[in-house]
């Protein structure tokens, strides 16, 4: 959940990606069809992030805090 804005709350997925040959394992479509057929309308991501890894603290767990903020035009 991402709250870049006061009262604008997205769900956003960030996906670590692998390549080969150029081209993602599995494309963003095929994952948001997939959770369609999964989850609530309500818990299906609006944007998703496909990124090389993911940011670490020095603990090693996920830092939410360095995740990409999102350019909500574009998307």
């Amino acid at each position: 959940m991402r709250e870049d804005d006061p009262d604008d709350k997205r769900v956003v997925a960030y996906v670590i990606g692998s390549a080969s040959q150029g081209k993602a394992a599995v494309s963003v479509e095929e994952l948001q069809t997939h959770l369609k057929s999964l989850l609530p309308e309500h818990m299906v991501p609006s944007a998703y992030v496909v990124m090389a890894s993911f940011p670490l603290t020095s603990n090693g767990k996920l830092d939410r805090k360095s995740l990409p903020r999102l350019d909500w035009q574009l998307t």
